[in-house]
């Protein structure tokens, strides 16, 4: 399988944290395994914001919304037929360095959805 340079397969939470909630949007390659691999794209977006307390302190995390970008014929039928990967959310504390918050999206295809935190931040509802 021909790879490009930025075939980021790993751990999301720790790409997201050299990725500036400024930008736009960014695209990177991912193999998805399998028994025959492919190439994907995941779109990653800064959609909103996440008031939270620690230890009594107001801060602010930043909702990144990566959604799966199938391409070819798959991308174009996914979504009609109910095959379309569900987005994935992942909050992280903006500042220096930016830290995680929680994440929120399916850990496996078909699987239901699962949200991860930390146990000490206190989000409003």
């Amino acid at each position: 399988m021909d790879l490009p340079p930025d075939v980021s397969n790993g751990l999301p939470p720790n790409l997201l944290l050299n990725i500036p909630p400024s930008t736009a949007e960014t695209k990177i390659s991912y193999v998805v395994p399998g028994k025959k691999p492919r190439l994907i794209l995941v779109s990653i977006k800064p959609t909103g914001s996440l008031a939270f307390t620690v230890g009594g302190l107001r801060r602010q995390a930043t909702d990144f919304t990566l959604h799966i970008e199938l391409g070819g014929a798959s991308g174009m039928v996914a979504p009609m037929i109910g095959k379309q990967p569900a987005d994935y959310h992942i909050w992280l504390q903006s500042g220096a360095p930016p830290a995680f918050v929680r994440e929120e999206g399916p850990l496996y295809e078909g699987g239901p959805i699962w949200r991860i935190e930390e146990i000490s931040p206190t989000f409003g509802r």
